[in-house]
């Protein structure tokens, strides 16, 4: 089942409150700046009227955790709506935020986003976003949609100070995906991490951690299967047969007997290859004092000077994990490669 964060009533208040400051709440109430999507005749009430029917959807109902839920409530007068073309049809699209509330008969409350379509004169929803929990240091605000990009910020939940952390984010292939997010701080626990999310190519495909060599091949095309002359010793991602890569350019997949694949090295440098973490989005512009100036202890990550004059920033790659994340930069401190590492 769909893991659900909650976070309490005065902070979606807050929240709430910030993100209504100079936000449209309908289409018709709003001027109209330049270049913006044509608007036709369906206007918030009618997104509001497609949201009413979603309700008793039972996919909907599945994709927020509600399927099996008997205790909860739809706050409506917390409902806003962003405006904005979100697949490049010139026809303005629709983002809505909404609440839900009293899951298991509590006192919380949880939100996200939804995107509509307008298609043919109809509000058509295609996906839902998390907006946050709880339990997260940060809680997703989304403030517009230009040239087809959902920008906002990731701003404090609880601890209401902490810096806003830019993201954007698009609509494709019936889902939000994050493009980008700023480097940012986390909560610092017994050493510092860096856990890595997805991996993404230049066009915002998604290309997985782990699958099938056919899985890969079918993504990617077929590659080129190389067996190294001497074997490694250790360092590999898999337990069992003789160690093999499937290349392709600026991506290397380490395989095994069984025919599975791993990512064990990116390079960010000129492929457009960007990788998703818990601290932020890591692409080619990623600095290394970028990446120094987020990370908060000093004595579970250290930089290793190369003999090109390159660094190589070493650091763990989960909380429980023994892995290692090898980030290679170039003598400017511009991140070229990232290595998923298994020590011996």
């Amino acid at each position: 089942m769909k893991k659900t964060c909650i976070f309490n009533l005065v902070s979606i208040t807050i929240f709430l409150l910030l993100m209504s400051c100079g936000e449209n709440n309908s289409f018709a109430q709003n001027p109209t700046p330049k270049n913006v999507p044509k608007v036709l005749s369906n206007d918030s009430t009618a997104v509001i009227r497609a949201f009413e029917k979603l309700k008793t959807n039972k996919t909907f109902l599945k994709d927020l955790g509600l399927e099996n839920e008997k205790e909860f409530s739809w706050n409506d007068d917390l409902i806003k709506i962003i405006s904005g073309d979100l697949n490049n049809d010139g026809i303005a699209d629709a983002l809505m935020f909404f609440v839900i509330e009293g899951r298991g008969h509590g006192n919380n409350a949880d939100a996200h986003y939804a995107i509509f379509l307008n298609e043919n004169n109809k509000w058509n929803y295609q996906s839902q976003l998390d907006a946050g929990g709880n339990w997260a240091e940060r809680l997703t605000q989304l403030d517009e949609i230009e040239n087809g990009k959902i920008k906002g910020n990731m701003v404090g939940n609880k601890n209401k100070s902490l810096p806003d952390v830019p993201v954007e984010f698009i609509y494709r292939n019936k889902s939000f995906i994050n493009t980008y997010t700023a480097l940012h701080q986390t909560e610092a626990g017994v050493r510092e991490y860096i856990d890595v999310i997805g991996i993404q190519t230049a066009d915002y495909s998604l290309i997985p951690f782990t699958a099938a060599l056919k899985d890969y091949q079918k993504l990617l095309g077929k590659g080129k299967i190389i067996m190294p002359e001497v074997q490694p010793e250790c360092g590999t991602l898999f337990d069992e047969g003789l160690y093999s890569e499937l290349h392709y350019p600026g991506l290397i997949i380490e395989l095994s007997d069984g025919k599975m694949g791993a990512c064990k090295t990116v390079t960010l440098k000129g492929t457009g290859y960007q990788i998703q973490t818990d601290k932020g989005t890591l692409g080619e512009k990623t600095t290394l004092n970028e990446l120094k100036n987020i990370l908060q202890k000093n004595d579970t990550w250290y930089i290793n000077d190369e003999k090109n004059g390159s660094k190589t920033l070493v650091i763990f790659d989960g909380e429980e994990s023994d892995n290692l994340l090898l980030l290679l930069f170039d003598k400017i401190g511009m991140l070229v490669s990232v290595t998923f590492f298994v020590q011996c």
